[in-house]
């Protein structure tokens, strides 16, 4: 059996131009949740894989739009019950998703923010709301 293709993109990088890694990998409910939202929001070209723009690898490709996927449960899983942890985690989510958004500028593409969870896509919207955040199907069919 080959092995896998090693996932590579290098922060270093300046080229704009999409390639196709393999995903991080992992096989935990949480993964499969996010990699099913990334497959909804990309091209079907790109499904199962990310995309490395500029150093950096986004989940998803959809015409012109580079898409991040955040698989968080907000609204129920028990973390996001302690006000200061929950806060820790959105702050280095908004920090985040702000480079992200600049590293797709800087490349002229699109920037969203996909969700699996209406919770997160309001602490997001309001933590950020220069940004774009769709609450995205991440279940299965």
């Amino acid at each position: 059996m080959p092995e896998p293709e090693p996932r590579r993109c290098d922060a270093k990088a300046t080229d704009c131009l999409p390639v196709a890694i393999p995903r991080k990998g992992g096989d935990s409910p949480f993964t499969r949740r996010h990699n099913r939202g990334a497959d909804n929001v990309s091209a079907k070209k790109y499904a199962g894989q990310d995309i490395c723009v500029n150093g950096k690898a986004f989940d998803g490709l959809f015409r012109n739009t580079l898409w991040e996927v955040k698989g968080h449960a907000w609204s129920y899983a028990s973390i996001y019950k302690n006000p200061a942890v929950a806060e820790k985690i959105l702050r280095e989510l908004v920090a985040e998703l702000r480079a992200e958004s600049m590293i797709a500028a800087a490349c002229k593409r699109k920037f969203k923010v996909g969700v699996c969870d209406a919770g997160l896509q309001a602490v997001l919207a309001a933590a950020a709301p220069e940004l774009v955040i769709e609450l995205i199907r991440c279940s299965k069919k």
